[in-house]
């Protein structure tokens, strides 16, 4: 991702963001299934931010826009408003060059 960035191949980057966010939640899945009960929902405010990240960024493919489309109605019932008001809030405060250069306080 930060190579990407320092780049400027920012379509790419972005990709690599959504598979971030996709991964989260596989993870989270397993957990779930591994303990058998709720473990804490921060990959999915985490994703959302990601995903967040992405749909306000105008480098994003189309293909990028429409799995982040498809993971963020996954995560919607996943969330509580609060939660949801949240991970906008905070994606407005996380830059992509942030994320590349692991300064954005993600999982």
């Amino acid at each position: 991702l930060s190579l990407l960035v320092d780049i400027r191949v920012l379509p790419e980057a972005l990709d690599v963001i959504i598979e971030q966010a996709e991964l989260l939640v596989q993870r989270r899945a397993a957990a779930r299934r591994a303990v058998g009960e709720m473990v804490p929902s921060s990959p999915e405010e985490d994703s959302a931010a990601l995903l967040a990240v992405v749909f306000g960024h105008p480098a994003a493919w189309q293909s990028t826009r429409v799995r982040a489309e498809q993971l963020q109605a996954n995560l919607h019932g996943l969330l509580s408003p609060e939660a949801r008001a949240l991970t906008q809030h905070r994606a407005r405060e996380i830059s992509l060059e942030a994320l590349a250069a692991g300064r954005a306080a993600y999982r």
